[in-house]
């Protein structure tokens, strides 16, 4: 019996940086400028870095098996 090591294919999509919310068409006030920014960075910020994690763990990820004799 031989144990191989499995990693899962990452799509190119998921190594794609997140992209920013959609913006009313329309004239925004500062107040909607500062808060649709505001929550585009911190939603971008947690995309990409829960984008990151997941993956940079399918890259490095082996079987659960390839330790096993």
């Amino acid at each position: 019996m031989r144990t191989v090591a499995v990693s899962a294919p990452v799509p190119a999509t998921a190594r794609q940086p997140c992209v920013p919310a959609p913006v009313p068409d329309r004239e925004l006030s500062a107040r909607e400028v500062t808060s649709l920014w505001g929550r585009d960075r911190i939603t971008i910020r947690v995309c990409d870095t829960r984008r990151l994690l997941a993956v940079d763990a399918a890259d490095t990820a082996a079987s659960p098996l390839a330790d096993r004799p």
